[in-house]
């Protein structure tokens, strides 16, 4: 299989575990020497300047960039070189900073559509779609987890930004992955639709004991939710601790909360 193996190599009972990331284009290092572990079920947050490799490190994770040095681990399996939808086959799905969704389709037409596209019967064209009971169920359950019941008919060009952000949630939450990676989920939205979001990204976790890992410049929804926070400068780990402490530690202020 080359490239696309996946090699078994147990590092312990982290969900995803980064040895010695570096990544660079051409000469510029955008990632060096970046080492993580993330727990099952945990929700970190990943912070830093603009500049600081936050959505790189979030493509290297993803598959859709490699890493030059390093190498990555998926619930123990060597993942560095997978293709994105290799790493979405084994539970791997990503959201974006600008919406990716369908909007002349309704709320249902686009997750079920994202339902459909993890599904064995995917490349099946002699199968009814409409006689798929599953895939019905898992479509109106993400509608239902994500609060879209009363919209779940209207196209979604019809809808505020807010309640698009919760449909790309869904579309992410198809065929029930296990690392999720949002990428800033809040960005656009007003203070009330940011904790709102950011409660659903919360329970939604908890509920199914997805462990998440989320790029965000809202410092209110970074502490509000998260774990753990890994603080980001110039493409390296400069930090990593607990909210409360990293709200008061006063070189994370200096570099990026700023100082008063």
């Amino acid at each position: 299989m080359g490239m696309e193996a996946v090699k078994e190599n147990v590092t312990g009972s982290y969900c995803l575990e980064i040895k010695n990331a570096f990544f660079s284009y051409g000469i510029a290092p955008i990632l060096q020497n970046i080492n993580l572990k993330i727990n099952e079920g945990e929700i970190r947050a990943i912070i830093g300047p603009n500049g600081a490799g936050k959505s790189t490190l979030l493509n290297i994770i993803s598959g859709r960039n490699f890493p030059q040095k390093g190498k990555l681990f998926f619930q123990g399996k060597d993942v560095t070189s997978l293709a994105p939808y290799r790493k979405r086959q084994m539970g791997i799905s990503r959201s974006f900073q600008i919406t990716n969704i369908f909007p002349a389709f309704t709320v249902y037409e686009n997750i079920r559509l994202a339902v459909q596209g993890m599904g064995k019967n995917r490349y099946n064209i002699w199968r009814s779609i409409a006689s798929d009971q599953g895939i019905h169920e898992e479509t109106f359950q993400l509608i239902k987890e994500c609060n879209l019941t009363d919209v779940a008919f209207r196209d979604v060009n019809e809808l505020s930004y807010a309640q698009q952000r919760q449909v790309e949630i869904a579309l992410v939450l198809a065929k029930s992955p296990k690392l999720l990676l949002l990428d800033e989920p809040t960005a656009g939205l007003s203070v009330e639709e940011s904790k709102w979001i950011a409660d659903m990204i919360q329970r939604i976790a908890r509920n199914h004991h997805l462990t998440i890992i989320f790029v965000e410049h809202d410092m209110d929804i970074v502490f509000r939710i998260s774990n753990l926070i890994t603080v980001l400068h110039y493409g390296q780990v400069f930090v990593e601790d607990t909210p409360e402490n990293i709200r008061t530690n006063p070189k994370v202020q200096e570099i990026y909360l700023g100082t008063e």
